[in-house]
């Protein structure tokens, strides 16, 4: 009986030291459904206007399984890989491929808001909760969008949000494509967005 105690105590040590060891700290326990749930839960979210002297707008945002994050994400994957761009931050590759935009994921023809946005992942501290993770990450997909489309955002609308993680070379991105009701903004006195 001594014997197997012993036995059963080193074994379960060896199974906590393993546990131990392989502790997930990284970014596999993410997902975009958390990260969603975070963004629809936020009171108002504000969008620029296309015309700098615009008015803001602000939107609610419902995830949305729609593929514009995957056609997004793939999109960038391209643009990163790309030899010629070596040493290009993402952003910068968001507004060089302006007219790509059009027709993969914006219609100017319709009226609606198209914002596009993207976050690097960190390397999260080891023990850092996932809820703490995934509410990081969507405040921060929403601090800089990037405007695909010619429209303003219709103030007190609510649109949609697909989100799409993605592993491209070492880095992992977590991609967004957000879509809100549009309309055009003309300033007072005329004029429209140059």
């Amino acid at each position: 009986m001594k014997r197997f105690t012993r036995f059963a105590a080193l074994l379960l040590a060896g199974v906590l030291a393993l546990a131990l060891l392989t502790g997930c700290d990284g970014t596999a326990a993410l997902n975009e459904k958390e990260i969603g749930k975070y963004i629809e839960n936020m009171p108002s979210i504000k969008l620029e206007s296309v015309n700098r002297t615009g008015p803001d707008s602000y939107v609610t945002l419902k995830a949305t399984d729609e593929k514009d994050a995957v056609k997004f994400a793939n999109a960038m994957r391209a643009s990163i890989e790309n030899p010629e761009n070596v040493g290009e931050k993402p952003i910068d590759l968001i507004g060089n491929k302006w007219e790509d935009w059009d027709g993969l994921l914006v219609d100017n023809g319709k009226e609606e808001f198209v914002g596009l946005t993207y976050v690097k992942l960190p390397e999260f501290k080891k023990g850092l909760k996932e809820t703490y993770k995934s509410s990081w990450v969507a405040y921060k997909l929403l601090e800089e969008i990037y405007i695909a489309s010619g429209w303003d955002a219709i103030d007190a609308s609510e649109g949609t949000i697909s989100l799409k993680i993605e592993t491209i070379d070492k880095d992992t991105y977590v991609f967004a494509v957000i879509r809100t009701p549009g309309y055009e903004y003309i300033p007072e006195g005329g004029g429209g967005i140059l």
